[in-house]
Formats: C-alpha cells, structure tokens, sequence
C-alpha cells in the first residue's frame, strides 16, 4: 500500500510540474507580446549590430545583420519604428526599420556623414546632425524619407538637438562668440523663432526640457 501510495504522489507531482511547465510557457509567451524592451548595439559577433531585449534580460533578438557597423539606434516614441545609423565605408546614412528588424529602409544618401537620429515627441519627423562643408548643422525627414530639410545655419556647428515634451521646442548649444564661446538656442522644428536662451559670457551645454516644458 506504501509502495502503491508513494507511486501516487510521485505521480501528481509530476503532472503539477508539467502544468506548471506549461503555464510558464503561455505566460511568457504573453509577457514577450508586451514586455519593455531595452535596445542596444554589441560588436560581439564583429562589426556593431542592433539587438533588442525585454528589459528583464530575456527574449535577445538580433535586429541587424550587415558587413558594415549599425548604431545610434533610436525607438520612436509610438514604437513603431527604429532609426538608426549604417556605416558605408567611411561614410554614415539614416536608416529606419520596424522594431522586429523588417521593413528596413534607408533615408539618406548623402556625401557627408549623418549622425545621432532623434525622434520628434509625435513620431513624424526623424532630427539628426549632418555636416555638410565640415559644419555640423541639425537636419529632419519624415520616416519614410520624404521632406529632407535643414533646420539650422550656423557658423560654429551645432550639438544634438533635445525637444521639448510638448514637441514644439528643440534646444541645442552652438558656438556664437567664438570657439571658447557655447551658446544654447532654442527654434521651433522648422527652425524658425530661433532665439538665444543663454546669457552672453555664460557657456551652457546639454540642455534639456522639464517634463511639463
């Protein structure tokens, strides 16, 4: 009866454990659809890649596979899309894709490099920093690569732009009274009402907005 007995129990423990099993199973099956995702670029596997993870460490999934390096990336803020960088020899260009690393498009084909996308806090434009004639200036796009303009002309080049979270401000430093001189302006997207927010004679860099604006 012991024997009987001991035979029962173990066998209710191990259906226990395949239910369980298979309750964890369709959890995170669950939890993959609607985890946080943290991405990240690695160069583990040779020149730098784009790779997605939930944000407690599981799920890795590698977003790019190219002979050249992919960097910068950047979710929008809808999560609809990545904006990134790609590398073509010595030359860098705007790309986007969907965050499972389809749908990859690229944006700019310039002689000069781009650099550091941004997205607009609505998700319709992609900001980044361009250099044409060795000056660094903020450009945007829209995200399928339509409306290509220059927001900014400066004569000392310009930082990576920050918006503000009402999406009609961005703020960025240049250099106005000279190269020991960093100013921070502020434009609207466009770059128009572009205006100095920093006093003379005070250097100011990395600005950056209060959650209200």
């Amino acid at each position: 009866i012991m024997k009987l007995f001991a035979r029962i129990v173990v066998g209710v423990l191990a259906l226990v454990m395949v239910l369980m099993a298979i309750s964890l199973s369709i959890v995170r099956g669950q939890n993959e659809s609607e985890a946080g995702w943290v991405l990240f670029e690695s160069n583990l596997c040779g020149p730098a890649e784009i790779f997605r993870m939930a944000n407690d460490g599981r799920y890795l999934r590698r977003l790019t596979n190219n002979p050249s390096e992919d960097q910068m990336a950047r979710w929008s803020p809808d999560g609809k899309w990545i904006a990134f960088i790609r590398w073509h020899e010595s030359n860098a260009e705007l790309y986007r894709m969907r965050p499972n690393g389809r749908d990859v498009l690229r944006l700019t084909d310039n002689e000069w490099g781009d650099w550091e996308p941004r997205w607009s806090p609505d998700s319709q434009w992609i900001v980044f920093i361009a250099a044409p004639n060795n000056n660094t200036e903020i450009f945007r796009i829209r995200p399928d690569g339509t409306d290509l303009q220059q927001i900014s002309d400066t004569a000392g080049g310009v930082s990576v732009p920050t918006f503000s979270p009402d999406g009609q401000w961005m703020a960025y430093t240049t250099s106005i009274g000279g190269v020991a001189q960093t100013d921070m302006l502020r434009s609207r997207l466009d770059g128009s009402e572009t205006e100095l927010i920093s006093y003379r004679n005070f250097p100011g860099l990395y600005p950056t907005s209060t959650p209200n604006g």
